[in-house]
């Protein structure tokens, strides 16, 4: 995907002030769609998978978990996929059973944010009751494991398409699933 001059322009403002993704995606919600924004605490980041919390001005406060462009099998940024985790390293819950509200995904282009159990519903219909594998897979929907490693985790490649669509959706109740940030 091409990016324009301006885009490129624009992250790396943002990187050279904020560094680290989550600090970057933080003050994009921030700038985007006003409120206040607040870093997560250790705990908070480890265990209920908040990277920070932004008190919206028409939702209240929701915490929101950020996720990076990924590198590919030739070690390239590529924000056409992302891995979404079922279990962490040590074999406990991962994000997809978080306690944040929303997971940010960061693209080229845009922020993708998505309600998490909207997410998490896809990926378990997905997963259904395949067998993981050991070697990294190239396709999507095979589950993975690191356990030669020593890893107990379990994740599952999606394309970040699918994101975008799940996140442009309405609930049965005519409730957006997610919502879009352009920078």
């Amino acid at each position: 995907m091409a990016v324009s001059r301006y885009i490129k322009q624009r992250q790396e403002e943002y990187r050279k002030l904020y560094g680290k993704v989550e600090l970057e995606v933080m003050q994009i919600t921030k700038d985007t769609f006003g409120g206040e924004v607040e870093k997560s605490t250790e705990y908070e980041d480890k265990v209920m998978h908040v990277d920070f919390w932004w008190d919206s001005p028409k939702k209240g406060r929701i915490g929101i978990d950020v996720k990076g462009i990924r590198q590919n099998e030739n070690k390239e940024y590529d924000d056409t996929f992302q891995w979404l985790e079922f279990k962490n390293n040590p074999g406990l819950p991962g994000w997809l059973y978080g306690q944040e509200e929303y997971l940010a995904f960061k693209t080229f282009t845009q922020i993708v944010y998505i309600k998490r159990d909207v997410l998490r519903k896809y990926a378990e219909e997905k997963l259904g009751d395949k067998k993981p594998v050991s070697s990294r897979p190239r396709d999507y929907f095979i589950p993975y494991t690191r356990s030669y490693w020593g890893h107990k985790d379990l994740t599952m490649k999606v394309p970040m398409s699918d994101i975008i669509q799940l996140a442009s959706e309405k609930d049965k109740n005519g409730n957006s699933n997610g919502f879009f940030a352009i920078f």
